[in-house]
């Protein structure tokens, strides 16, 4: 009879690599990877970037197949009985575990209660049947001007449509500091973008699909595609009864380690730290850091690395490819350490009470020393 191995669930890039770390920390029994997509797994950041602007292909989303003895079980996972060490199926079935590894991500938020008729980009059909609507559309309506909304309403700019962003804030990504926001919301105004204000109550317009917004006051905004990008929420509904501790992800401590033989990563993931619980961190870097933690962890427990937030993002629209190491938003007095910020391009440095934080504009730097300056406090 085959022992209970690892189960995965989530076939992400979080869930891929915590498999693989758990692998090279010693495990030798099996692991299971659940996924519920049509697809093999991928990676998501080129797909508001590159893949939606057409520059690359679906394929070339696609992750590399892991190391032998790491098997894929396309299926849905709907329960968690830590007493028992079982995760349940869809349809009933039932894998028993040694330790589980939870890397169920996170789904895009809507606006309506049953999402009924939005249009949002968070999964590879969402980025290619998105990809395939800009290129039939003349006109482009992004509700929220976060990072995703950004990059979707430079997307639908480099297709040639008239783009409106309706947002709650006065600048493009306010989430990166007032420097950068101020940079990409100039670039973006240049490139043809009308921002909005977001009214205080709107309705979406349309059933079978959205097709704009109404304000209380009786103003509407309408378009031919209209784009809900207004966040995310983490997949723990099928946690609900296993006894974790839910707050809007699953919360877990320096080890990634949720409960006992259970982890997680990636951005279902929120970290307990000594006085505070932190908010998740939707983003491909600290998905694979927690992931390696995770995986680590389950086979070694507290001889595990333990996971120590780097915070690194990195956005591309309007021209602009920005990388960034540290704590967001960047605050204080910008430092120029090359180029011209104004201009758009150059390395800059900001330091605060949150730490160091350095954003490479236009700019080529190796992400190693792009983390080093972002460690230095002098």
């Amino acid at each position: 009879m085959t022992p209970p191995g690892v189960v995965v669930v989530g076939a992400s890039a979080a869930g891929i690599a915590a498999a693989e770390s758990a692998r090279r920390a010693g495990f030798d029994g099996p692991i299971t990877i659940i996924g519920d997509e049509p697809h093999p797994p991928y990676t998501r950041p080129a797909l508001s970037k590159a893949l939606l602007c057409g520059t690359e292909s679906a394929e070339s989303v696609h992750l590399p197949t892991p190391e032998d003895g790491i098997d894929f079980l396309p299926a849905r996972a709907v329960g968690l009985d830590i007493a028992r060490k079982r995760v349940t199926l869809s349809g009933g079935v039932t894998l028993e575990y040694s330790g589980v590894v939870i890397a169920s991500g996170a789904r895009a938020r809507q606006l309506r209660p049953d999402g009924a008729g939005e249009t949002v980009l968070r999964s590879l059909d969402d980025a290619v049947r998105l990809r395939e609507e800009i290129g039939g559309a003349n006109s482009g309506l992004v509700i929220g001007g976060g990072f995703v909304g950004t990059e979707v309403a430079s997307a639908c700019i480099a297709a040639g449509l008239k783009t409106t962003v309706v947002s709650r804030h006065d600048t493009l990504v306010p989430h990166l500091g007032t420097d950068l926001s101020n940079l990409i919301t100039r670039a973006a105004i240049k490139s043809g973008v009308v921002l909005k204000p977001a009214p205080q109550q709107v309705r979406l317009i349309g059933t079978d699909r959205v097709a704009g917004l109404a304000a209380v006051d009786g103003s509407v905004l309408e378009a031919d595609l209209v784009v809900t990008a207004v966040g995310c929420r983490p997949n723990i509904e099928w946690l609900d009864g296993s006894g974790l501790q839910l707050i809007d992800g699953v919360v877990v401590d320096q080890y990634c380690r949720a409960s006992a033989g259970v982890v997680a990563a990636g951005d279902v993931v929120r970290v307990r730290g000594s006085r505070t619980l932190a908010a998740r961190t939707p983003f491909w870097t600290a998905a694979l850091e927690q992931a390696r933690t995770a995986g680590q962890s389950l086979v070694c427990g507290t001889s595990a690395t333990p996971y120590v937030p780097a915070p690194f993002f990195w956005t591309e629209a309007f021209g602009l490819a920005i990388t960034i190491s540290g704590p967001i938003p960047a605050a204080g007095e910008c430092e120029t350490l090359a180029g011209d910020l104004r201009s758009g391009s150059g390395l800059f440095r900001w330091r605060s009470e949150q730490g160091v934080t350095v954003a490479a504009v236009n700019h080529r730097i190796a992400v190693r020393k792009l983390r080093t300056l972002s460690r230095e406090s002098d």
